[in-house]
């Protein structure tokens, strides 16, 4: 049986040469980095430019390392969704390969960081909507690879690159899309806004103090008055929150955890040392 899956395998891989498979590839591989391109920075972008008011600012290091990991993820996803020579074998297959490459890192992630093993659990269950997901999303890439070699053999001209511009466009359009998702609710935009006014009244409020915790943090109670930002973001831990960290000029920095849905939330109850909530 295992003679036979070898054999099938040697065919399916000879159908094709690799640079006849790298004329759907490559250019799978440069729509994945415009699409993790532009989604990272509508998401990392749009509260900061949308609501000046809250005086956000901005985490180059986050931004880039998400930039790093969109891209080289998005890039990979067209890469191996291009490499089989039909489209639905390119759907099925990509998503398959794509879905297990992510179950692998994530397995890697849990197992050498000391994660939970409920958090296994959580993947394996999640897999099915997950290889539903990987497959469609391997589908647009087909779709859009298949539409870029079909301009690619036009003549020559402003109808050739009108229509390439068209496919740029759409991909662009794409990536925008689901990075809205980020832009903060009424609730999110009160709680930074408060968070904001009670790390710059603390150090002339003693009362205020109780509020903060100081007896996880006591290093905290020495920065009031420094100079610091917030940087917000939707939580990656809970749904309906936000993770939000609070770095000080000297490079101190905690994280908190601050649920949007609760009507009397406590801002700083949930917090943990450095840039990350670290969930048990």
């Amino acid at each position: 049986m295992f003679r036979r899956m070898a054999n099938s395998i040697l065919v399916f891989y000879r159908e094709e040469t690799l640079q006849e498979r790298s004329e759907r590839m490559l250019p799978g591989v440069v729509i994945g980095i415009i699409l993790g391109t532009v989604y990272v920075l509508t998401l990392s972008l749009i509260n900061f430019i949308s609501l000046p008011a809250l005086h956000l600012s901005l985490d180059w290091g986050r931004m880039l390392a998400a930039l790093l990991e969109y891209d080289l993820a998005l890039a990979l996803v067209g890469a191996i969704s291009g490499w089989f020579t039909e489209a639905p074998a390119g759907a099925i297959g990509g998503g398959i390969v794509t879905l297990l490459l992510y179950l692998l890192i994530n397995w890697l992630i849990i197992r050498f960081t000391g994660g939970s093993p409920e958090r296994i659990v959580q993947l394996i269950i999640t897999a099915l909507p997950l290889l539903l997901a990987a497959m469609l999303l391997c589908l647009a890439f087909r779709f859009a690879v298949s539409r870029y070699l079909r301009v690619k053999q036009t003549r020559p001209g402003p109808m050739r690159s009108l229509r390439l511009a068209g496919l740029i466009a759409i991909v662009i359009v794409i990536g925008i899309l689901p990075g809205f998702s980020a832009s903060f609710n009424i609730n999110a935009q009160n709680i930074v806004q408060t968070m904001q006014e009670r790390l710059q009244a603390v150090a002339g409020d003693p009362t205020l103090q109780a509020q903060f915790p100081l007896t996880e943090f006591p290093a905290l109670q020495r920065h009031f008055g420094m100079h610091f930002v917030l940087y917000p973001r939707n939580s990656s831990s809970e749904g309906s929150a936000l993770d939000v960290t609070i770095r000080y000029a000297d490079g101190y920095a905690i994280t908190c955890l601050v649920p949007t849905s609760d009507p009397y939330v406590q801002y700083f109850k949930q917090c943990f040392a450095g840039n990350n909530v670290n969930l048990p």
